[in-house]
């Protein structure tokens, strides 16, 4: 769980649930434990630690966005929806590396 400062109000604002794969932090500790602060358009970009530019996303979700951000979307929602495609994508490359090194001890 996040430290910064207005954790508990962006968590309690999104449910305390993954904006990207709707991981539910309600439903046990160890999902609370994964949920994270997430900069939805990343400080590598520009140094932006506004509540809206804050959102609520599990480590898995976070780690896979990176400082990824479609600067070419055109509204909020396709903003989402680009972000959810790039993690699912970076999911599958990272999952296909998982089997092809502990295949040998399958």
């Amino acid at each position: 769980m996040s430290h910064h400062k207005f954790a508990k109000q962006i968590h309690e604002r999104d449910n305390y649930t993954c904006v990207y794969c709707n991981l539910d932090g309600k439903l046990s500790y160890i999902n609370y434990r994964m949920l994270t602060l997430d900069h939805l358009k990343p400080k590598a970009y520009e140094e932006n630690n506004s509540i809206e530019n804050l959102i609520t996303a599990c480590f898995i979700c976070n780690q896979f966005k990176g400082h990824f951000y479609p600067e070419y979307a055109k509204t909020q929602k396709d903003v989402f929806n680009e972000i959810r495609k790039h993690i699912k994508t970076q999911l599958s490359f990272d999952f296909k590396k998982y089997i092809s090194d502990v295949k040998k001890f399958i």
